[in-house]
């Protein structure tokens, strides 16, 4: 029997390697990598077009082919393993959902074999919804989507302004910074 809480995860920056960050750093200022990021990826992750657009537009805007691009983005993938397996516990005893800010086909892409049902009750992914963090509404989605009352909701991302407002909506934010202070932080809920 499942305890009454819900821990929601965050996917790039804490179940696995930030990418898009990682890219931008690699290529442009702070400030225009920023810039850039936001540019290409805040409408991507709300659906307006798939990876293989995104990509294509990249290349023709940033002077890279496409190649290069997606596999740049490939080297970046560093699955967090050992909170993988946290996860299989947590699923045992808690009830456990994936709220991630993605294009469609990033995970087809990068993540083909990763088996959602194995590790989450539920899965949200922002670019099929047309919505994505900090907006409330997505949490919201997630949350009610489950119709239950819960004792507990945490939502665990690496990026601060995702999780510092949650409390105003009757979640607990924990900015995620390393695999010990989050296991640590979660048994004081758990």
């Amino acid at each position: 029997m499942k305890k009454n809480n819900l821990i929601i995860f965050d996917f790039y920056g804490v179940l696995a390697g930030e990418i898009a960050p990682n890219f931008f750093r690699n290529h442009f200022e702070e400030e225009n990598a920023s810039i850039l990021k936001e540019k290409y990826f805040k409408p991507a992750d709300l659906g307006e077009y798939d990876l293989k657009e995104l990509f294509t537009k990249m290349a023709q805007d940033l002077g890279f082919s496409y190649e290069e691009i997606y596999n740049e983005f490939k080297s970046y993938i560093k699955p967090n393993d050992e909170l993988f397996e946290y996860l299989l516990k947590l699923k045992k005893t808690n009830y456990v959902a994936l709220l991630s800010n993605a294009v469609k086909g990033l995970f087809k892409a990068y993540f083909p074999n990763l088996d959602f049902d194995k590790y989450f009750d539920k899965h949200f992914i922002s670019a099929y919804y047309g919505l994505a963090k900090p907006d409330f509404k997505f949490y919201e989605l997630c949350v009610n989507s489950f119709n239950i009352k819960f004792d507990n909701i945490i939502m665990i991302d690496d990026k601060i302004y995702n999780v510092k407002d949650l409390y105003k909506i009757g979640i607990k934010g924990i900015q995620f910074k390393n695999n010990k202070e989050l296991f640590s932080e979660l048994d004081k809920y758990l």
